[in-house]
């Protein structure tokens, strides 16, 4: 299975009172999304800006997945809000965003409390992609935020392709980037009354 993950375009800065879900692209950065064909299934975040660009990438309408962003995931750890733990990890201490390789964020991501609740947010989002579904998906796009995007690359990936995983980490993934990932999922097709699916 050929999986490719992008990150968004450049978003519009955020109006006064706007929700961060609600940022649009930038009107002349939309150019710069590639145009990546058909998929058999498109997949994004709930941010307007992931949906924007995962339309311009495929010409398709995605089936959004909640679990691909931090925005409305409700999930705690430890009895500390999931999305919290995880959106520590994007920011330097001076309050701007880290557009950084995850490699120089890794000393947070590795942290036990947000390490856990990178894995909870990444293994839901693949359970609600897979999980049931996709049974002869050759091509998928799946379209999310920068680290977001390389963590459930690394993922998928598993514990079988260590120098894919050590590039990803290394790489900074700038907007409209993507990750093309060939992966070998084990597949269950459903049968007397078991729901089947891809699982990796």
């Amino acid at each position: 299975m050929k999986i490719i993950i992008i990150r968004h375009g450049v978003a519009e800065k955020r109006l006064s009172g706007q929700d961060d879900l609600d940022r649009p692209l930038m009107k002349n950065c939309e150019e710069f999304i590639p145009r990546l064909g058909e998929f058999d299934a498109v997949f994004s975040s709930p941010a307007r800006r992931c949906i924007e660009t995962a339309k311009l990438a495929s010409g398709q309408n995605p089936i959004v997945i909640n679990s691909l962003s931090t925005h409305l995931w409700n999930v705690k750890v430890d009895n500390v809000e999931g999305w919290e733990l995880i959106e520590k990890c994007y920011y330097l201490p001076d309050g701007s965003m880290a557009e950084i390789p995850l490699t120089m964020a890794w000393k947070n991501i590795s942290a036990p409390k947000q390490s856990e609740a990178w894995r909870l947010i990444t293994g839901e989002a693949i359970s609600k992609m897979f999980h049931g579904y996709g049974i002869a998906w050759n091509r998928v796009l799946i379209c999310m935020h920068q680290f977001h995007a390389q963590m459930l690359a690394i993922r998928l990936l598993g514990e079988n392709q260590p120098a894919v995983e050590k590039f990803i980490r290394e790489m900074y993934l700038p907007p409209g980037g993507t990750i093309p990932l060939e992966v070998f999922p084990l597949v269950i097709r459903p049968s007397r009354g078991r729901n089947g699916g891809i699982f990796f």
